[in-house]
């Protein structure tokens, strides 16, 4: 026991001295802080599905499945593996399952040979909920009986229904084998599904015990589902969706990455990364779950949460972002605030095209629009003449200034799945006029019922067009069409795209005007069927067969997502093939066909493609990763980001121009190099182009650590004075940069950065600036002896034609502001150029971090009244390290330290040792 006392004491006295050897550091939390526009409307994930809604709470939540993000395959994760080889589907075990293999069973043992038929295994070791709960097989079915009752997710369920499932609610899945954890359920296909794999399993996992609970609004504990002996739908003690839908659900409880934390109406939304998730490094299948370079799939987030935060404005949300307040937008930004985001210190915008469309869609349950009381589509003309008044060009351009497509159709032009041949509607409102007097509309004047040319004449704003009939077409007082947009604030695109066509409505003679409202009370009312006309958005995936049924089947025209009422029994058959079938190419036919009869009866018009902008700090965070839903906010996402680390690549553009001529060509000239500023050789660049092309999109460094690639612009039409006055924007992105030295170290991958490009029309008068720097970094920001840094900036100006211009005046300025700039304003010589002296400021970390900074030249010329040419550089300093005032205790070696520390303790173990020893002895002395 003395032995351990003063080994004890050792240990103590040594750590006060080397405190670095026996103290650990607490880490503080890594936060992502994310922008919402839209408050939650509550947080049962059976009632509350709006966009917002599941947003916010859609991690919560997990699935069986999970695809390898680069390859798109399936691999084990709660769903292992299927019996695809097993001899008899009857009396499977765990011996029958092929771990990372998911394939139909051999077709010779199909209970009926037409319906597929597939045995999954599931492992649930490890897998709980959040209240801790263990996972097993009954969650499984519960949450197909519940996915299958809500229209929102039946889609992908409805493979598996019976030809009596609104009467008995039947599903074809049964429970084939059970052991502890472990289980398989075999599914039988009532109708062939072409993503059964990938969708159909993927099923979002509810907790039984939860909502099958009187506590969750059920008549009693542990309701009935369709597989339960006695199961009835109707029955007391059977589970109710409506129910379940009426329960508050203060504290959701789900399986997935993040768990519920907090919610304070109107402020914020706080989840916690949910470290008991079974998906980690100790993950039992790991060897199944590998990426291209051997590393593990399994492993849980950087972060420590996601703190949601409401801001209902762009502006609002952009000045947060710019002030560090928060991390990311989650929302496509308008085009207008490109250049002021890309022009900010930290902050990286990621572009990438929208897959969804946004689109104009009819309520044809009401006979102006739709349907009459015979179910004929009385309301095609109408809905064909509003397709020609509708200037789709001119939305793109000016609104979303050129950074989109005008859309023909569900499926943009530029998707493999486009069918070409489909109907066009040009912007031809005299075509439209005659649409509508062909087909025998009226319009009232003076008292009399006119028709044909008569009507054609008559009809403007303010003498509108009627029914055939003569009754009025819109729903509103005095026949008004009301158009249901969102407030300007919320969407500034949809809604002056409804104000542009409410005006053009009107001027052929249609009485119609936008309602602008909060996005809520939008959905609500589509919900409810109760509207004339609406504006929103479509999130599709990229398989069209998918959305094609869910918006356009006439099995979901009463409660899912046909809210147009779309009845169409030929389009439907196409949808179904389309569906069901393997063939790819019997497959791209029907889809072609479902989408010519879309846009033929037009139950939507489909607007616009936009692209998608989003902002984040990539001073904060690193790791995002852009898949095919257009945003950067995914699952994959959110496993990888993380804070930068020292070794962070810096891609940036070299001199690009500020403007170009359609269909011109340039060369775009990339460098990659690490926070010191050093071109670094062999790094590999992804670059694209929002609307022109690049020869080369991908490619590495030379070593001048640059990466060129050879630009066309796009051809802008000439014959709009939007386009000739202000052009059309090109974004130009460098997606990301990857780099490993020589001896293997791994640097972050570079964050994205953005260029924009404005191309004007031919004939078109514009200046075009370049900006370059020499150096680009300034290191030190202050030397030894006091004297700060400097580089020289060059600013080149030419014109339309690429002649260089003398004489115009070009004001630089930086942002944030810091630096001393000379002079501010200065004048192109004969050769087009002015140069600038950039002088740093004594930095005040003295830590060897790095400062961005943003310089900006705005170059004006008395011949080109107006004109205005603009660009914008990134320059970066860094804060020369300062050694700290010398400690003489603290220059000792650490190590010498230690052994002090020791030699002390052992010198006083020693004394006290001999003092007690001559105390002993002394005392012994006196009693002799």
């Amino acid at each position: 026991m003395k032995s351990a006392a003063v080994i004890l004491t050792i240990i103590i006295i040594i750590g006060t001295l080397a405190p670095g050897l026996a103290s650990s550091q607490t880490e503080t939390e890594i936060i992502l802080r994310v922008a919402v526009k839209g408050d939650m409307t509550g947080t049962n994930p059976l009632a509350n599905t709006d966009y917002w809604s599941v947003l916010m709470t859609r991690w919560l939540y997990d699935s069986p499945v999970y695809l390898n993000p680069e390859t798109g395959e399936q691999v084990p994760y709660i769903a292992v593996g299927s019996a695809c080889l097993a001899d008899d589907l009857g009396t499977v075990n765990w011996d029958d399952c092929t771990v990372g293999d998911f394939n139909y069973s051999k077709s010779e043992l199909w209970q009926t040979p037409v319906k597929k038929e597939a045995v999954i295994f599931y492992d649930f070791e490890n897998v709980t909920w959040h209240d801790g709960t263990q996972m097993d097989i009954r969650d499984v079915m519960f949450s197909y009986h519940a996915a299958a009752q809500q229209p929102f997710y039946r889609g992908d369920v409805n493979c598996l229904m019976g030809a009596n499932y609104s009467v008995d609610n039947w599903l074809g899945i049964e429970k084939a084998w059970e052991d502890g954890t472990r289980a398989a359920l075999k599914f039988t296909l009532e109708t062939p599904y072409w993503h059964f794999f990938d969708r159909t399993l993927g099923v979002r996992l509810l907790p039984e015990h939860v909502w099958t609970s009187a506590a969750a609004c059920q008549k009693v504990d542990g309701a009935k589902i369709w597989c339960d002996a006695g199961y009835s739908p109707n029955a007391t003690n059977s589970w109710n969706l409506s129910l379940a839908q009426t329960y508050e659900n203060p504290e959701p409880v789900g399986s997935g990455i993040f768990n519920w934390s907090e919610w304070s109406p109107g402020q914020y939304i706080s989840i916690d990364t949910w470290r008991s998730h079974f998906f980690h490094a100790d993950y039992k299948y790991t060897e199944y779950v590998l990426d291209e370079f051997g590393r593990s799939l399994a492993r849980q987030p950087y972060i420590d949460g996601i703190l949601y935060r409401l801001y209902s404005t762009s502006d609002a949300a952009i000045l947060a972002l710019t002030s560090a307040d928060i991390d990311y937008i989650a929302w496509s930004l308008p085009v207008t605030y490109v250049q002021e985001l890309a022009d900010t210190p930290g902050v990286s915008l990621e572009q990438s095209p929208d897959p969804g469309f946004t689109y104009l869609a009819y309520n044809m349950g009401r006979e102006s629009f739709g349907y009459d009381e015979t179910s004929e589509d009385a309301g095609k003309p109408l809905r064909q003449a509003i397709a020609h008044v509708i200037d789709r060009n001119s939305i793109v351009q000016r609104l979303l200034l050129g950074l989109g497509l005008p859309s023909h159709g569900p499926v943009a032009s530029i998707s493999p799945w486009y069918n070409s041949s489909v109907p066009l509607y040009s912007f031809d409102p005299d075509e439209a006029k005659n649409i509508l007097a062909n087909a025998g509309y009226k319009v009232e004047k003076d008292g009399e019922m006119l028709t044909g040319t008569e009507a054609l004449s008559a009809a403007r704003d303010g003498t509108w067009w009627l029914n055939p009939d003569g009754s009025p077409i819109g729903s509103g007082a005095g026949g008004l069409i009301e158009i249901l947009i969102p407030e300007g604030n919320y969407d500034a695109i949809r809604a002056q795209s409804g104000l542009m066509i409410a005006t053009q409505l009107r001027d052929i003679g249609i009485y119609a005007e936008v309602k602008a409202m909060c996005f809520c009370d939008i959905g609500a009312m589509v919900e409810q069927r109760n509207f004339d006309i609406y504006i929103e958005p479509c999130y599709i995936d990229s398989d069209p067969s998918v959305f094609l049924y869910d918006f356009f089947h006439s099995d979901n025209s009463m409660d899912g997502l046909n809210y147009a009422g779309y009845h169409n029994a030929s389009c439907d058959r196409t949808i179904e093939l389309a569906r069901s079938t393997d063939n790819e190419t019997v497959r791209e036919q029907a889809i072609f066909e479902a989408q010519a009869s879309i846009c033929y009866d037009l139950p939507y018009d489909a607007l616009f493609y936009k692209t998608n902008i989003e902002a984040y700090r990539s001073d904060k965070f690193l790791g995002w990763q852009a898949d095919s839903s257009g945003s950067i906010f995914n699952r994959g996402s959110m496993r990888s980001i993380r804070s930068p680390s020292i070794n962070k690549l810096n891609a940036q553009f070299v001199s690009p121009p500020s403007a170009m001529v359609s269909n011109s060509t340039c060369t775009i000239t990339v460098i990659v190099k690490d926070l010191d500023g050093n071109p670094l050789e062999g790094a590999l660049v992804w670059m694209s182009a929002s609307l022109g092309k690049l020869d080369e999109e991908t490619g590495s460094t030379g070593s001048n650590g640059t990466f060129s690639s050879l630009y066309k612009a796009p051809y802008v039409y000439p014959y709009c004075d939007d386009v000739i006055i202000n052009g059309t924007s090109d974004i130009i992105q460098i997606q990301t940069a990857k780099y490993t030295d020589p001896e293997g170290t791994v640097y972050d991958d570079a964050p994205a950065k953005l260029a924009t490009i404005t191309i004007y029309p031919e004939d078109a008068r514009f200046l075009s600036v370049t900006i370059s720097a020499y150096p680009d970094v300034i290191n030190p920001d202050m030397g030894q002896d006091g004297t700060p840094g400097i580089t020289y900036v060059d600013v080149t100006v030419k014109d339309q034609g690429g002649v260089l211009v003398s004489g115009a005046a070009v004001i630089l300025t930086i942002q944030p502001l810091g630096l001393v700039i000379d002079p501010v304003l200065g004048l192109t010589d004969a050769n087009g150029k002015v140069q600038f002296m950039v002088t740093s400021v004594d930095l005040p970390n003295n830590d060897g971090s790095v400062a961005e900074y943003i310089l900006k030249a705005t170059a004006t010329h008395l011949d080109y009244a107006n004109i205005t040419g603009e660009n914008s550089m990134a320059l970066t300093v860094v804060d020369a390290y300062v050694p700290p005032p010398v400690d003489p205790l603290k220059e000792i070696p650490l190590v010498m330290v230690t052994f002090i520390g020791i030699a002390i303790v052992l010198s006083i173990i020693i004394g006290a040792y001999l003092l007690v020893k001559l105390t002993v002895f002394v005392k012994m002395k006196r009693k002799r």
